[in-house]
């Protein structure tokens, strides 16, 4: 489990100098207080961005995040990130896309975010 962190150090750590209009108003509007969001933009604007703070805080506070996406290799790009996250943050990233025909549920359930 990552330590209490506030989101400048977690932007600090992620080497964000400065965000995005959207990312700023959802970060004011609660995000890091649990507030549930639905963000629409055009690809590449940030959205996981917004994604990322929320799924640190929601780990941070004793949650697990499901991480969902319409494509495989969209999963897979995602997972690969995420694991770069959770080895800067210390949480645990695990992948099913149905490509594995069995997995343990002690994966599932050591697992901080499932992909």
């Amino acid at each position: 489990m990552i330590t209490s962190l506030s989101y400048l150090e977690i932007l600090k750590k992620l080497k964000i100098k400065e965000l995005r209009n959207f990312q700023r108003e959802a970060i004011e509007k609660g995000l890091l207080n649990g507030k549930s969001f639905l963000i629409s933009a055009p690809s590449g604007s940030g959205k996981t961005l917004v994604a990322e703070l929320a799924m640190i805080w929601q780990i941070n506070n004793g949650k697990k995040v499901i991480y969902t996406a319409p494509y495989r290799a969209l999963c897979n790009e995602k997972y690969e990130r995420f694991q770069k996250l959770g080895s800067l943050f210390e949480f645990k990233v695990i992948i099913s896309t149905g490509d594995v025909d069995i997995i343990n549920e002690d994966v599932f359930e050591k697992a901080d975010v499932i992909v």
